[in-house]
Parts: structure tokens; C-alpha cells; sequence
């Protein structure tokens, strides 16, 4: 290895390794701070499952955000500090820099590959099984109501009051017995003995024991984004659920020219305003891709990959210092 191939991984390791740190600490903090708005931590295991998932979740966008600053932010801080121009007056070409660059992105490509196939659906169901625990402990308050889907809850400790909606049919009752209990996506709740109507002209009925399922955190069919990679490659699959599937081995490949893409634009611009424009191109092409792949897998892989490489292209043309 190189002097250069390590002075330029080392930088890349230095500054990258911080921007993807900052994403995993911003990203697990908005990820629990927007769950935690809409449940209550009943219990250490519940905690556990929720930190557990933000981390999982925001670890393989973090190493993502990682492969694209390293090449960019290292390349502007040689610049800022002279060291980049002492290696061009030694004859130090661009290209001289892509065996580094190639070496971290299928480091960190690497990470995002089995981030996106195995941890993240695993870090998506723990989000999942903690609304779910979250849901079912539940302790309803007298003169208080509680929200749990579409049922709107109250009770004092021997009888329960329900409302709710579906279809645009208003329904209200009361029971002398609630249980809850988990299920898939849902809290299953028994109700009974007691009384159920429409609110107005409608129906009215008596009851031994009302069971229905109240779906939590998406409803019971668990998403593709929660299913592992060998359970979605067994199983028949929409347009869409096919793209979620290639989408785990696409955006790691996606980000390579992008990492490469970074290393002019380090050369031209400081390490912020680089950053965030390869951040910018990337969410451009992941909002084209996911429209287009409603309609074709193979049109939503283009979307994904054309951006970069054309930048790529005109980037590498245009830099003096190739």
C-alpha cells in the first residue's frame, strides 16, 4: 500500500467516520423522539427493543452517509491545509486517489449491503414488537381516554367505554371486562359483557364477548421493509415489494460512483456544501427510483444509478487536476 493510498484513507476514515457518526447519533435520536411521541415505555424490555431498533435502523444509513462524505470531506480538508497542493507538485494526479476510494466504498459498501439485507428488517420488526408491547400494556385511567388505532378507550377500572370509526359508521359501547394481548402488528382486545350501537338511526346489539384485532404500528401484514431478504426471495412478490428486495443490494452499488463522484467536487468546493450536495443527488434519485419502480423494476434501477454516473462523468471531465 501506498503513502498516498493511506494518507487519503486515513483522512477518509477520519472525516467520513464523523459525518457517519453524527448521522447515527441524529438519526437514532429522531427515530426514538418520533416514536416516543405516540407510545408509553411500559417496561425495560420494551426500551431495549426501541434503542435497539433506532440503532439497527440508523446504522446502515449511517455507514451510507460515511461512504459518501469520506472521499469528499478528505479531499477538501488536503486542500484547505496545503497538503493537497504539495502532492500535485509532486506530480500527484485525481486519479491517484480512486485505489483509496475504491477500497473504502467496498468497505463501507460492504456494511450497507448486509445493513439493508439482514439488520435493518430486523431493526424494523423490534420497532415493531415494542409498539406492539407498548400497546398492550396499556392501563386505562379513570376519566381518562386513550387512543389505540381507530378505538378511542376509557374506563374506571370496572367498566370500559369505546368509540370508533370504520367506514364512516360511528360506533359507541361499554363492556364490564377488557383484556389485551398481543398479536401481529396489533393489540387483539376482548371486551365483554356489554353493549354496542351505531351513533343515530342505525343498529344495536348485546354481547357475551367482543374480540377484534387493533392494528399498531402499520396493521398486521408485516411490510416488506420488516421481512428478511430469504423470506421475501420465497415468497411472490409485487412490482413494488421486488423493488424494496433489490433496493438492499442496489443502493450500496448506487453509492460507489457517488463516493468517486466526491472527489472532484472535494477538489472544487469545501467539505459542507460537497456533502451536501451528493446528499441532495442521492435523495433525488431515490425519490425518481421509488416513483418509477411502481411501474418497473428495471426503470426504478436506471432512475437510481443514472444520476450519479452522469455527474460522475461530467464531474471527472471537467476537473483540471484529473
Amino acid at each position: 500500500m501506498s503513502a498516498l493510498t493511506r494518507l487519503f484513507l486515513r483522512t477518509m476514515a477520519r472525516t467520513g467516520g464523523r459525518a457517519g457518526l453524527w448521522a447515527l447519533l441524529l438519526l437514532t435520536a429522531g427515530s426514538l423522539a418520533q416514536v416516543l411521541t405516540v407510545i408509553h415505555v411500559p417496561s425495560a424490555h420494551c426500551a431495549l427493543l426501541l434503542l435497539a431498533g433506532a440503532l439497527g435502523h440508523a446504522a446502515t444509513l449511517a455507514a451510507e452517509v460515511a461512504l459518501v462524505a469520506g472521499p469528499t470531506a478528505a479531499l477538501a480538508e488536503l486542500r484547505t491545509d496545503g497538503s493537497w497542493l504539495g502532492l500535485r507538485s509532486v506530480g500527484t494526479r485525481g486519479r491517484d486517489l480512486l485505489a483509496p476510494v475504491a477500497a473504502w466504498a467496498a468497505a463501507l459498501g460492504l456494511v450497507a449491503f448486509l445493513g439493508g439485507h439482514v439488520l435493518d428488517p430486523a431493526a424494523r420488526r423490534a420497532l415493531r414488537d415494542a409498539r406492539v408491547e407498548a400497546a398492550v400494556a396499556l392501563r386505562f385511567a379513570p376519566g381518562e381516554t386513550t387512543t389505540l388505532g381507530r378505538w378511542a378507550i376509557s374506563g374506571d377500572g370496572e367498566h370500559t367505554w369505546f368509540a370508533t370509526a370504520d367506514g364512516g359508521t360511528e360506533v359507541t359501547g361499554q363492556a364490564t371486562g377488557l383484556h389485551l394481548e398481543p398479536a401481529q402488528g396489533a393489540a387483539r382486545i376482548t371486551l365483554g359483557p356489554g353493549e354496542a350501537h351505531t351513533v343515530g338511526p342505525g343498529w344495536s346489539v348485546r354481547f357475551g364477548s367482543l374480540e377484534t384485532a387493533l392494528p399498531v404500528s402499520g396493521g398486521a401484514r408485516i411490510e416488506a421493509g420488516e421481512r428478511p431478504t430469504a423470506t421475501l426471495l420465497a415468497s411472490k412478490l409485487d412490482t413494488y415489494e421486488r423493488w424494496i428486495l433489490w433496493k438492499r443490494s442496489l443502493v450500496p452499488l448506487a453509492l460507489v460512483p457517488v463516493a468517486a463522484l466526491g472527489v472532484p467536487l472535494g477538489a472544487r468546493m469545501r467539505a459542507g456544501f460537497g456533502v451536501g450536495l451528493l446528499g441532495l443527488l442521492c435523495w433525488t434519485a431515490l425519490r425518481l427510483s421509488d416513483t418509477a419502480a411502481h411501474t418497473a423494476t428495471l426503470l426504478g434501477a436506471l432512475l437510481l444509478f443514472a444520476p450519479a454516473l452522469g455527474s460522475l462523468a461530467l464531474a471527472w471531465a471537467t476537473w483540471r487536476d484529473r
